[in-house]
């Protein structure tokens, strides 16, 4: 492994978007993991909010990510939040784990440090999104694509 993250546990609770999270992805035989920003914003769109997540189905066809597409990451995570609207001002959050505890390996794509691409204020990422399935169905109508270990 080639580690540009760092020795030091991540500890974020909460992230937000634009937060530095630790990527990880494939760079010839070995496995890189190096901190990239949460929202893909390309120099081109500086005037809009970056997206932070992209549809499953609808992403490999999707201009705006036409470019990251063909970087394939992962984030390994150990849980989520989902803010719900539910009555009164404030939103419910729920804290969404594997029963285990267990990292959550999570589908991203984005433009991150390479051989051939040194780190740049461009660098950031998107977590790959599908259709709830199982009790997350009634929390959230999505969530992140996990692979398995």
């Amino acid at each position: 492994m080639i580690n540009y993250a760092g020795d030091q546990p991540i500890e974020l609770y909460n992230a937000e978007p634009s937060a530095q999270l630790a990527l990880l992805h494939q760079e010839g035989q070995f496995l890189r993991a190096n901190m990239v920003r949460w929202g893909w914003q390309p120099p081109w769109t500086m005037d809009r909010a970056a997206p932070i997540n992209a549809r499953v189905e609808r992403v490999a066809s999707n201009p705006f990510f036409r470019t990251i597409w063909p970087h394939r990451a992962i984030i390994a995570i150990d849980n989520w939040f989902e803010w719900v609207d539910e009555s009164g001002p404030k939103k419910q959050p729920y804290l969404i784990r594997r029963k285990d505890r267990a990292p959550i390996l999570c589908a991203a794509i984005g433009q991150y440090p390479n051989a051939e691409h040194e780190p740049d204020e461009h660098d950031s990422f998107v977590f790959i999104k599908a259709d709830s399935k199982g009790g997350m169905v009634d929390i959230h109508d999505w969530q992140p694509v996990t692979l398995n270990p």
